[in-house]
């Protein structure tokens, strides 16, 4: 497993929550730091709010304590360490990624304890190994948008790099996969053919921003970086070391309480400019997804096409203008955060990063809740297309 730095505990941490009121009375947890996430959101009359926050939180914290490094204990984590210690993987790095579940040929996954298969970087590169690239060209340049029919945009980074996108799951979500044959297309279900998820199926999708000379140690001290992860490389055609950087993180969980799965997404505090009491950063740390001296609108207004082979990654794209939008507990991210997409960070660890909860009833702007029946990312995971074609286009 490759190593990464240490995850920090000092600073401000700010929480935006979303979500829905239960039927009991539940009283407010007091914080804890531990490498166990919770199971539910219970029901509650009274404000849901500060028991999104709870869960949301202790899920960041469990999924990213250090992780116990063997491939029969993939998803454990490891109870002699402590949150903060840098030495090996994150329990949620240590996850089936997608390209373990959905092999060339409709082939079956190894189990959950292996690391065998097919790396989409070719022969000698390990699965253990965090690996930004895809059987199919180009998928993990765009982000998801609530369609299947269509990718999203790219985002491109101040230094010029595409910001590449990692799909895990954990052990509960695999077994969901893997003993439906969903990794199969025409196995998939339908409206007609339904089939549940496990409860506590959980799927990570994280975004990471390439690290070049432009990164300063400075500027890499506040990340969460994984050094010489396997890269598909614009320039080379072909998977290279790099060192990347976690600027966003999506926790997606379906629970007994919540079988429309609760979304907790974080956000790394450098991606764009603070707009409420958010920790700015020191003087000489430029922010990843922000010219400051530049008009503070966003560039390109419109978002542009997804990358795809008829749209190829291009070795040096222009930097994208990205703002901030306030918002409040019952309003959708606006049109800034969306070209961003809400993501999140494991950052300069815990300190510094900026979160929401979308939880099970996202409520639209007029207040009404408009219930999620799955996760469109466990959807679209479900239907990614291999150059194989088993699966289902996209």
């Amino acid at each position: 497993m490759a190593t990464s730095n240490a995850i920090t505990t000092a600073g401000l941490l700010v929480m935006l929550a979303v979500g829905t009121a239960g039927t009991a009375e539940a009283q407010v947890p007091a914080p804890t730091v531990s490498p166990d996430p919770l199971s539910d959101v219970p029901p509650t009359t009274g404000d849901p709010f500060p028991f999104f926050d709870n869960y949301s939180w202790r899920s960041f914290i469990a999924l990213n304590w250090p992780a116990m490094n063997s491939p029969a204990n993939r998803g454990q984590p490891d109870r002699t360490k402590a949150f903060g210690d840098s030495s090996g993987p994150r329990v949620w790095t240590t996850w089936k990624s997608r390209f373990e579940i959905f092999q060339p040929g409709g082939a079956t996954p190894s189990p959950w304890a292996s690391y065998e298969g097919q790396n989409p970087c070719g022969a000698g590169s390990a699965n253990d190994a965090v690996t930004l690239s895809s059987f199919s060209a180009f998928s993990d340049f765009n982000q998801a948008v609530f369609s299947l029919s269509k990718f999203g945009n790219p985002l491109v980074a101040q230094n010029q790099t595409y910001v590449r996108y990692e799909v895990r799951v954990n052990q509960p979500e695999f077994d969901s996969i893997v003993g439906n044959k969903w990794y199969i297309a025409w196995n998939l279900p339908t409206p007609t053919t339904s089939v549940l998820f496990n409860n506590g199926s959980t799927e990570i999708k994280a975004a990471w921003r390439i690290l070049t000379d432009k990164d300063t140690p400075a500027i890499r001290g506040r990340y969460y970086v994984v050094p010489n992860a396997q890269v598909f490389d614009v320039a080379s055609g072909r998977c290279t070391s790099q060192d990347i950087a976690l600027v966003g993180l999506h926790i997606v969980t379906k629970t007994p309480n919540r079988p429309q799965w609760i979304w907790s997404t974080f956000e790394h505090l450098d991606n764009v400019p603070a707009i409420t009491t958010e920790p700015k950063p020191p003087a000489g740390v430029a922010l990843s997804f922000n010219n400051s001296g530049l008009p503070q609108t966003l560039n390109p207004a419109q978002r542009p096409p997804a990358i795809s082979p008829t749209n190829p990654p291009v070795t040096s794209p222009s930097p994208m203008q990205v703002g901030a939008q306030a918002g409040d507990h019952a309003a959708d991210h606006g049109h800034e955060r969306d070209l961003l997409e809400p993501a999140a960070d494991q950052g300069h660890g815990v300190a510094e990063l900026h979160a929401s909860d979308d939880s099970v009833a996202n409520p639209d702007r007029t207040g009404k809740p408009e219930q999620r029946r799955r996760s469109v990312s466990t959807r679209r995971l479900l239907a990614e297309q291999h150059d194989n074609g088993n699966l289902l286009p996209i």
